[in-house]
């Protein structure tokens, strides 16, 4: 090998460039133009919140028990009887359920937007 191969070698610099599972080829696809530092901009609010919806519920149909217990049924009004108050803080409570573990499967894939 002459001088001049050698130093042509010295002097040649590999880059890097970071890789991620969508693109192989590094071409620089990983910045998300939708990302926004910060904590408040990456909390899961859907989750979040619908858990939070969902222990209100609880809260709510353990009030309405407590409230109800030991009276008639000719007490409360037709309309917002103790049955109909729970059967709708239950549809409630399993709607959010619902939603917060749908939005915690997507998250652990990777596929969960954050509003």
């Amino acid at each position: 090998m002459d001088y001049a191969e050698q130093s042509k070698k010295d002097y040649v610099v590999e880059t890097i460039q970071p890789v991620d599972a969508d693109n192989e080829t590094g071409a620089g696809q990983l910045d998300d133009p939708k990302w926004q530092p910060g904590f408040f901009n990456q909390f899961p609010i859907l989750g979040f919140s619908s858990l939070v919806i969902a222990l209100m519920c609880a809260a709510g149909s353990i009030v309405t028990l407590m409230v109800s217990n030991g009276k008639s049924q000719t007490h409360w009004p037709e309309r917002f009887a103790p049955n109909v108050i729970l059967s709708g803080l239950n549809s409630v409570a399993n709607i959010c359920y619902g939603i917060a573990i749908g939005w915690s499967d997507n998250s652990t894939l990777g596929q969960a937007t954050v509003p």
